[in-house]
């Protein structure tokens, strides 16, 4: 019977986050997979090369930013000296070598070999013993179209010039139209036409690009477009970022082939996509439907492209766009620390990246924050730096001194459910997330991310890998590895496969108060799927301190913990305190066991992975006690400062189960007497 629920339970759930017409559009695509009805739709002609009309790049500003940082200007050029030399970026920081041009077929970690000749249907059941997939994707993006013209333009060089056609000749040569794992994914291929078309559009100005070159470019676009129009429907269903590329990568090729006999279809599909995309992807608050930042930031590159196409080619797009592109910003600079370009690791970060146009780093989202400013007219958020390089192709050129203001000493809560609060150098963020109308990412429900200045003091681990053997197949999207509490084995919500949660978590704000000063909120949330435990947290915010109280309780007896993930492992414990000579955490609970965890080689517990593909040790705490009910305070404050409890009126409240009393009494305490005992 138990069994029964949950499989109704499960379709109820898959019905909410795909929809009716989803669902269809997902029988359809897995009924042409397995009848090898799409292998044999594409036994046609191969196209004739279009003529191909380029975009209008600001080669004149970019070169005057990279001209004023020239210290990270010859960093552009020997990184991609260094990836000349085999060595290639993965998803932003890790650094293989794979061979010059590539050797796209070979897993680069494994060495295992992925078969180059199957129809690309054919990788929906390739064997796991391959290896995951992304890391043979990851070269074929072509990171290098938008590395060599940035070092061409840096050194000068035509050799970047020649070398980026080199690499388009080889992978064309040996992944074949609709053949190799480079074919199977249409976001792939999406990737690879914008930032080709991108390369073309610099080096064709400068008499760097043949006319034979231009015919390889367009007929690649021509077979990239079939491929994605034949898939889009499925891509649809998804109701994520696949769609969203893949509708204005198809929109762009019909602009740059307007003489290909299908491109006026092609437009009309992809605008009719770009519009259910960017309807149904970006709430009203500007928050993005996958619930993470690193997608957010692949988003919003996509709608700047657009923006960008629409220009060069006075094509105009709907509203929509503009509208999906100012919530965005709004939503990204209210989770802006008070220094630094780093956002919280929230969610899936899987690398990810469209417009490798600068010299930051992955984590750094000033390029972004920076040219979607200046996209929409809005004071650049940032003083002129080397991030404005991104923005500076697209037509906006140096920034000026006058930025808009940090953000302000306010608690802030969105209508997704995302908290944010800044008080002097502190930023906190957290999620209150009711999830009801689209899958959820991570298990995370009422994590909370610390930051001082731009230095993440508490974090998100991150994701590391999807597809790797348990438990790092997506593991760090689990509920113990997050700044939360957890019961037993189990997550907030039950995983049925790598990214599908049932079960899904409602959390409720119960408390919000904004005052001078001081921020307060307390919510609410089920710790875990199939059990009665409820966790409550409260957290008080102010210029000096964090305070976080958590209480969680249930109807039978569990092991009951709290978890924090602390950066880096140089944190000294003195019994229930940690400090690292820059910030200081205490903490107070009943009779508990206590773990020190850093870079547990046989779970994902004291990890953290900035970028898919990497992971790093980090200092994770767990406090934990077997029982009923159980309680826990957390104070974070600079090394030095206070890290007692609160005044008795806030921690016996909630100790003696008072919670509406001790959130009440912790929004009207005087910042003056944080230090008290």
């Amino acid at each position: 019977m138990t069994n029964v629920r949950e499989a109704i339970s499960g379709s109820v759930e898959l019905a909410r986050t795909f929809g009716l017409r989803g669902l269809a559009r997902r029988a359809v695509h897995e009924a042409l997979l397995r009848s090898r009805a799409y292998e044999w739709a594409e036994r046609e002609s191969l196209p004739d090369a279009s003529p191909l009309r380029l975009l209008s790049l600001d080669l004149s500003a970019a070169s005057k930013v990279l001209g004023a940082f020239p210290i990270e200007a010859q960093g552009t050029v020997e990184r991609a000296r260094q990836l000349l030399r085999g060595y290639y970026p993965f998803f932003g920081d890790r650094s293989l070598e794979i061979g010059w041009p590539p050797r796209w077929h070979e897993h680069p970690t494994t060495g295992v070999p992925w078969p180059p000749n199957l129809h690309w249907s054919a990788y929906a059941r390739t064997p796991v013993g391959y290896g995951d997939i992304k890391w043979i994707w990851e070269p074929a993006r072509f990171h290098f179209a938008w590395l060599f013209p940035r070092a061409w333009m840096a050194s000068g060089d035509p050799r970047f010039a020649h070398e980026t056609w080199r690499g388009l000749r080889d992978w064309m040569e040996n992944n074949p139209p609709g053949q190799g794992a480079g074919w199977y994914c249409a976001q792939e291929l999406s990737l690879r036409c914008i930032a080709i078309m991108f390369a073309a559009s610099v080096f064709h100005a400068e008499g760097l690009c043949s006319a034979e070159e231009m015919r390889r470019i367009s007929r690649l676009l021509h077979l990239a477009a079939r491929r994605i129009a034949r898939t889009l429907r499925h891509s649809l269903s998804q109701r994520n970022n696949h769609a969203l590329t893949e509708a204005v990568t198809l929109w762009t090729i019909a602009q740059v082939l307007p003489a290909a006999s299908e491109s006026p279809e092609w437009r009309v599909r992809a605008e009719r996509a770009l519009e259910e995309c960017v309807t149904d992807q970006f709430g009203p608050d500007g928050a993005y439907i996958q619930e993470s930042l690193n997608y957010q930031r692949l988003a919003v590159h996509v709608l700047l492209w657009a923006r960008f196409v629409a220009r060069s080619f006075a094509s105009p797009l709907s509203g929509n766009v503009e509208s999906a592109l100012r919530r965005s910003h709004g939503f990204l600079m209210g989770l802006r620390p008070v220094d630094g370009g780093a956002l919280p690791n929230y969610g899936h970060n899987d690398g990810a990246l469209l417009l490798g146009l600068s010299s930051s780093n992955h984590r750094d989202f000033r390029p972004t924050l920076q040219h979607l400013a200046r996209e929409l007219g809005e004071p650049p958020p940032f003083f002129p730096g080397p991030w404005d390089e991104q923005g500076a192709w697209f037509g906006f050129g140096p920034t000026t001194r006058e930025v808009a203001p940090p953000p302000r000493d306010s608690l802030r809560i969105t209508s997704s459910g995302y908290v944010s609060s800044h008080r002097g150098p502190w930023m906190i963020a957290s999620r209150v997330p009711v999830h009801a109308h689209h899958r959820p990412g991570h298990a995370d429900s009422l994590h909370l991310d610390v930051w001082h200045g731009p230095r993440n003091v508490a974090l998100d681990p991150g994701s590391f890998a999807y597809s790797e053997p348990a438990p790092w197949d997506n593991g760090l999207s689990e509920t113990r590895v997050h700044n939360t509490c957890s019961v037993g084995d189990r997550s907030q919500m039950r995983r049925r496969g790598r990214f599908l949660w049932t079960h899904w978590s409602r959390a409720e704000l119960l408390v919000d108060i904004d005052q001078p000063g001081v921020s307060v909120w307390m919510a609410r949330v089920r710790c875990a799927w199939g059990r009665t435990f409820i966790h409550t947290r409260l957290v008080r915010h102010c210029a000096d301190r964090l305070d976080v109280f958590d209480d969680v309780r249930g109807a039978e007896s569990d092991v009951i913990r709290l978890h924090w993930n602390l950066e880096g492992v140089k944190w000294r414990q003195n019994g229930l305190q940690w400090d690292d000579g820059a910030i200081a955490v205490a903490l107070h609970a009943p009779t508990v066991t206590v773990r020190d965890i850093r870079a547990d080689a046989t779970t994902t517990i004291g990890w953290m992975s900035p970028t898919y593909g990497m992971r790093t040790p980090c200092t994770s705490i767990e406090l934990e006690a077997v029982a009923t009910r159980a309680w826990f305070h957390t104070v974070m404050s600079a090394s030095g400062g206070a890290t007692s409890r609160l005044p008795d009126e806030v921690v016996s409240r909630w100790r003696d189960s008072d919670l509406a009393g001790a959130a009440q009494a912790s929004g009207s305490l005087s910042v003056e007497s944080d230090g008290a005992s």
